[in-house]
């Protein structure tokens, strides 16, 4: 079972991952990674209101950007109630477009088990996707396991 590191806030780097133990199996590590905080913010305004609604309003529209920054405020609360179900919902749609930052952040929730069941398949399965895209992460945890993106 993958389980994470605490996860980061939205504006602090992400924790490194800690180096799992080595196995004989292809199983996944012992918390590889913590979800990451989105690259792209929404435009700044007076209220911070109105910035979550146009986030809400371009991830609607499938903005894949906006939907992993909006799922990335639902996995740490930021603004609206916590939830890992509605992180999982939203960074699902990016990552089906091809986000590899969502890809990623879906592959650390399977291996934790925060907003779905618990997958080591499905977290590798997102792993890969987001490290044949060349996300560091995914690559350095997929190379921790001795597994490829391919």
């Amino acid at each position: 079972m993958l389980l994470l590191a605490t996860p980061a806030f939205a504006q602090k780097p992400i924790q490194k991952p800690q180096k799992p133990q080595k196995t004989t199996t292809t199983t996944a590590p012992s918390r590889p990674a913590a979800p990451k905080p989105p690259k792209v913010n929404a435009q700044s305004s007076d209220s911070p209101v109105s910035e979550l609604d146009e986030l809400r309003r371009a991830a609607e529209q499938g903005d894949a950007d906006a939907q992993t920054n909006l799922g990335f405020r639902y996995y740490n609360g930021d603004g609206v109630t916590q939830s890992y179900t509605e992180a999982v919902k939203w960074w699902r749609k990016a990552a089906e477009q091809g986000n590899a930052d969502a890809q990623y952040n879906l592959g650390c929730c399977y291996a934790n088990g925060e907003g779905v069941a618990q997958s080591d398949e499905e977290a590798l399965k997102w792993f890969r996707k987001a490290a044949i895209q060349g996300d560091a992460a995914a690559i350095k945890i997929l190379e921790e396991l001795g597994e490829t993106a391919n």
